[in-house]
């Protein structure tokens, strides 16, 4: 329980991220994404992926 605390912690999340391993978070963001694209386009016919997109474009 406290390795989860300390790896969600405010400092943790804040730091600069190495680029030789920035790649592998980016990968795995879009692979979860596109799961998440497949289950919601077959039961609801929405991309759940360009939905978030658009609020955050919406936002800026």
């Amino acid at each position: 329980m406290e390795k989860t605390k300390r790896l969600l912690s405010r400092s943790r999340l804040g730091e600069t991220v190495d680029p030789r391993r920035g790649d592998v978070a980016l990968l795995i963001c879009c692979f979860i994404t596109g799961m998440v694209d497949a289950v919601t386009f077959n039961n609801w016919e929405v991309f759940a992926g360009m939905q978030t997109g658009m609020a955050c474009a919406t936002e800026l």
